[in-house]
């Protein structure tokens, strides 16, 4: 009995590893930039131009510190 219980206990921390990786991607945050200018909407330290959230989103000439 006790080595059943150690082998899914193994078994639940391999499958505990595999996804912790396979799944930070899709639980962080990251640079969606629609409008191609570098800022994303929400703002993320992913993007190029860092963190700010950008303006418009639809519109590549508008975005924080744009004329």
């Amino acid at each position: 009995m006790l080595r059943q219980n150690l082998l899914i206990a193994m078994i639940a921390a391999f499958f505990l590893i595999i996804i912790s990786f396979a799944i930070p991607s899709l639980s962080t945050a990251a640079c969606i930039d629609t409008g191609g200018d570098g800022y994303g909407n929400p703002g993320d330290a992913s993007c190029p131009n860092g963190n700010k959230a950008d303006c418009n989103d639809n519109d590549n000439k508008v975005y924080p510190g744009a004329a």
